[in-house]
């Protein structure tokens, strides 16, 4: 039953980050990129850090000081940079899928920084799963576009964070990371805005999506939080694919995208070896060959 609620929670979450970005990509039409980046990180840190004091966490500790939280820190301003300027730039449908190949970067980035035992079949799926990226990138092709790059650096900057993450000490509650990774986004967005401060009018129509993009991503990474907790590891993380769907149905159905067959190629060869990655990480858990 734990299993099933998990389930359901890491669903909702994965709604939650697709729609999200949708309403980041619409507020993108009437606010600069850096305005975008002061209301998230704004936003969220003041989200995160109620719910800190709530727990009696205290927001003020040494431990930001920490490598691995420095480090996690600097990959989730890349992260957000990277992301907010891909929605800006390229369809949602195009980031929403190679962002799915994040799963794999990891897995490639734990055998290079933690020494993870990866056998062949697991770095044939990881292959197959950069080919999907090559397949939606299209480099040197007609139809390559240049701004579809950061979408790829955003799965790169993001599988970084996730490796610093698992660095980061066990004591660290998990708001604490959470407050700092949006916190560390706000200034970002104040040094884009005073350095480049044309055209930043506060338009009410973005704001406004600004707010209801913060709070569902606020809601997504709580229920995924509370998922990872209450339900078996293994049992839940291929539902964090279903952001690949909501994500293809909402630049369908909002945007008018019309993904053309190598996107639907790439996705499909990512999703596979994503999902097969993870079946053999359960496998091998249970036996010392892979």
């Amino acid at each position: 039953m734990d299993t099933v609620r998990a389930a359901a929670l890491m669903t909702l979450a994965m709604a939650g980050f697709a729609a999200g970005d949708a309403l980041i990509k619409e507020a993108s039409a009437t606010l600069t990129n850096w305005q975008i980046l002061l209301l998230l990180g704004g936003g969220g840190s003041a989200i995160f850090a109620c719910l800190a004091i709530l727990r009696g966490v205290p927001l003020i500790n040494a431990v930001f000081w920490n490598r691995a939280i420095l480090v996690r820190n600097g990959f989730e301003m890349l992260a957000a940079l990277s992301m907010i300027t891909a929605l800006s730039r390229v369809p949602l449908t195009t980031l929403t899928v190679i962002l799915q190949a994040t799963p794999l970067l990891v897995t490639a980035g734990a055998v290079l920084v933690f020494g993870m035992q990866v056998g062949w079949r697991r770095w044939s799926a990881i292959s197959f799963g950069f080919v999907g990226v090559l397949l939606i990138l299209r480099p040197g092709l007609e139809g390559f576009d240049p701004n579809a790059l950061f979408a790829l650096a955003a799965a790169i900057a993001l599988a970084a964070r996730d490796l610093a993450t698992r660095a980061v000490p066990g004591s660290v509650h998990s708001l604490l990371l959470a407050f700092y990774g949006f916190a560390v986004i706000a200034p970002l967005g104040m040094i884009g805005i005073a350095v480049d401060p044309g055209g930043t009018a506060w338009q009410t129509t973005g704001v406004t999506l600004m707010i209801l993009a913060v709070i569902l991503t606020a809601c997504a990474y709580y229920a995924i939080t509370a998922a990872m907790r209450i339900g078996d590891i293994a049992a839940v993380a291929p539902f964090r694919y279903a952001r690949l769907l909501f994500g293809l149905l909402i630049g369908i159905i909002a945007f008018n995208e019309r993904p053309d067959l190598l996107t639907y190629a790439g996705a499909a060869l990512i999703l596979g070896s994503g999902l097969y990655t993870l079946a053999r990480d359960r496998r091998t858990r249970h036996t010392p060959q892979n």
